[in-house]
């Protein structure tokens, strides 16, 4: 089973989490991968610019990150932060 979790506590919105829904699942099924828990959080961009400093030693805003916690054959457990 995939779990897709979404978080848009401090993003600005309004959001098509349903397309984002779709295109990650279309991404996943086209690597192999059934199963996980995939983790996305939209957020404004001083929070990403901490995130991208505290996990990367980049002092700039980005667009996406990503972390990959867990993978094994058929399985991805991850996170993605996107900006707003």
């Amino acid at each position: 089973m995939l779990e897709i979790e979404f978080s848009v506590e401090h993003a600005e919105g309004p959001f098509d989490l349903e397309r984002l829904r779709a295109a990650i699942e279309g991404v996943l099924q086209d690597e192999r991968v059934s199963s996980g828990i995939i983790s996305v959080a939209l957020v404004g961009d001083e929070a990403i610019h901490e995130l991208n400093r505290r996990f990367l030693s980049h002092d700039e805003p980005t667009d996406v990150l990503s972390f990959l916690l867990e993978r094994r054959d058929g399985y991805l457990e991850g996170q993605i932060v996107g900006t707003t």
